[in-house]
């Protein structure tokens, strides 16, 4: 049991960029197991976008370019916002560093190709 963290690209359009649905398949760009840091700047990002959830927890939030760019940088820079919970794991950037940046280009691949992009998380 732990935080199990999600990366999707779909085709569709949806009007929010938090809490949405869609129809169509997505295809799973990336998993993580416990990435506390990773998950806390998801979880500001979905806040910052108008989520309205108690906790961000099963929460869809979609990265739109410059979100990506961001995330990138404080990865790189090893400057992402500590995170923490019971279910989330110990501080992890340095192993999914690589991992992360590989990631975040699939997914910037993916926008570039017209796809949609976006996080989602449970625990």
């Amino acid at each position: 049991m732990g935080l199990d963290s999600y990366l999707y690209s779909y085709k569709g359009k949806n009007r929010k960029e938090v809490d949405f649905t869609h129809s169509g398949e997505e295809e799973q760009l990336h998993y993580w197991s416990k990435n506390p840091n990773l998950e806390q700047f998801m979880a500001d990002l979905y806040f910052e976008k108008g989520g309205q959830a108690p906790c961000f927890n099963c929460c869809r939030v979609e990265l739109k370019e410059q979100d990506i760019k961001t995330l990138q940088e404080l990865v790189i820079s090893d400057k992402l916002p500590t995170g923490g919970g019971f279910f989330h794991g110990g501080n992890s950037d340095e192993h999914y560093k690589e991992e992360t940046i590989e990631a975040l280009k699939d997914a910037a691949n993916a926008i570039e190709e017209g796809d949609r992009v976006y996080y989602t998380s449970w625990w």
